[in-house]
Parts: C-alpha cells; sequence; structure tokens
C-alpha cells in the first residue's frame, strides 16, 4: 500500500453586500468541496481544479479519491431582473491550527462575473475553483479537513 498524505478540503462561503437597496437572501444549498485528495509529494506546488459543470482535473502530485464539487447558491429576495456583478479576492489561503502543517491556497475561482435575477428576483449561482499545494515540502495531516474562509462580494 503506498503511503500517500490524506486530505479533505471543503470552504464555508461568506458574503458581504454593498448596495444602495434592500438586502436579499443566499442560501448556500453545497459547499465548494475538491473531495479526497492524495498528496504523493509536496516538492513542487499541485493544484486541483473543480470546474462549475463539476469536472475535476489535477495536475503534478494530486490524485483525487473522490470527487469534488462545486458551490451550489440560491439567491432570493432581490430585486427582480437585476443584473449582480460578483468579485472575490484571490488567492486565500487555508488557516488550519495545527503546528507544522502546509496550508492549501485557492488561488481562481469558476465563476460568472455576473448573475441576473428571474422575475421573482431568485437566481441559481455555482462556483467552482482551483486549489492549490505548498509546493514548499511540508506535509499535510492524514484525514484532516482544511478550511479556508471565502468573501464574495455582490453588488448591483
Amino acid at each position: 500500500m503506498s503511503n500517500y498524505n490524506l486530505a479533505t478540503l471543503f470552504f464555508v462561503v461568506f458574503f458581504s453586500f454593498y448596495s444602495l437597496s434592500a438586502y436579499g437572501d443566499i442560501t448556500v444549498n453545497q459547499q465548494l468541496s475538491f473531495g479526497k485528495i492524495a498528496i504523493t509529494s509536496n516538492a513542487s506546488v499541485s493544484t486541483t481544479t473543480v470546474r462549475r459543470n463539476g469536472s475535476q482535473q489535477s495536475t503534478n502530485k494530486i490524485l483525487v479519491v473522490q470527487p469534488g464539487e462545486p458551490a451550489i447558491l440560491q439567491l432570493s429576495n432581490f430585486p427582480i431582473y437585476t443584473t449582480m456583478n460578483l468579485s472575490a479576492n484571490t488567492p486565500v489561503s487555508s488557516a488550519m491550527g495545527y503546528g507544522g502543517t502546509e496550508q492549501f491556497t485557492i488561488t481562481a475561482l469558476d465563476m460568472p462575473a455576473s448573475v441576473k435575477t428571474d422575475l421573482t428576483g431568485q437566481a441559481t449561482l455555482i462556483i467552482g475553483g482551483t486549489l492549490a499545494t505548498s509546493g514548499l515540502g511540508g506535509v499535510y495531516y492524514n484525514e484532516a479537513v482544511y478550511n479556508i474562509y471565502l468573501e464574495i462580494e455582490f453588488s448591483y
């Protein structure tokens, strides 16, 4: 049996709204998950990407043991037929509370630049992303859950 370093990563999305009009509601129906991955070496940066369509691709030394899935957000109670511009600051790194472990970084998000509400003030937003290892040679804890907190701004 190979001695791979397994890690599970999920991240929670926090939202900021900047608008002069009333706020709507956002429900996270599914968190962005990169699944369960095995890192065979951290000597160079490796990545795994979960796209909005659900496909997943990895580079270098990341093996996907259990596939991840994109985030699905349901927007409701917004003004009808309103285009909302989306933005997020990346890269953003995990903050594992145990010393001596390397951190993961979300280097990019796969999301549209804007989303438009329908006649009921609702819209669905699907978000994918790219996760990278540090490439510094250090280790990741086996069977650990790594969280990354990401702020997405909706402006309209």
